[in-house]
């Protein structure tokens, strides 16, 4: 099938954070491109000029080459045992260099590394991300998205594998009095009456004399 690839470089951000007192915090950015969706590596340096320099690869169907109008960088940063937290945003639109690039007659088209405006969670602007990209049009592609891009879908799988996999290992802790399962499909807390089902990410009531099992958590849909 023929369509289009964009590549994009995540190059270094500077000044996209407050200065801290202790220690050098890890960011990674969310590279969203129409439906698909990639996680970066954490960054490297330190909080005045932090460093990725790693590449993404999204394939567009000949449809995306008509309707996608935009890429979204999110930074986010990381945090032991909490949630990363977002840090702001930047919006690329890609209308022109697509427009050129079918213009060019099948060649490509690149922009090179450039910085751009981060967007903070109040609408004000604190530093800059550098980004680079080349469009090239009239390739082959794979029709199943064989790329670097995710789709939500598969972002939403992975994040409950890892849920289910730490909640395994809270919850099997080998010393004889938690009567958890560690080698089957649910894991139960001890004094709680609970029970986690990670295929579905719920809690179920456990048997406790009440009767049967209650549903304590609607199961998530999938996207």
């Amino acid at each position: 099938m023929k369509g289009a690839v964009l590549e994009v470089v995540l190059v270094s951000a500077q000044g996209v954070d407050r200065a801290i007192i202790l220690g050098h915090p890890d960011y990674y950015v969310v590279v969203e491109c129409g439906k698909q969706i990639c996680r970066s590596k954490s960054s490297s340096g330190k909080l005045d000029k932090i460093y990725w320099n790693e590449k993404f690869t999204f394939q567009l169907l000949p449809s995306e080459v008509e309707t996608v109008t935009h890429l979204k960088l999110r930074i986010l940063k990381e945090r032991f045992f909490l949630d990363a937290k977002f840090v702001g945003e930047t919006m690329i639109f890609l209308r022109r260099i697509i427009v050129e690039g079918n213009e060019h007659g099948g060649g490509w088209i690149e922009v090179r590394p450039a910085a751009f405006n981060v967007e903070l969670k109040d609408e004000t602007y604190r530093g800059q991300i550098t980004v680079a990209m080349k469009f090239i049009p009239n390739v082959d592609i794979n029709p199943k998205r064989s790329s670097d891009g995710y789709t939500a879908a598969s972002v939403h799988k992975m994040a409950r594998q890892m849920i289910a996999h730490w909640w395994r290992l809270l919850t099997s802790c080998g010393c004889g009095s938690n009567p958890c399962r560690s080698n089957g499909e649910t894991s139960s807390v001890q004094g709680l009456g609970l029970e986690f089902d990670p295929e579905c990410m719920c809690l179920r009531q456990t048997s406790c004399g009440c009767g049967d099992k209650e549903l304590l958590r609607q199961r998530h849909k999938e996207s």
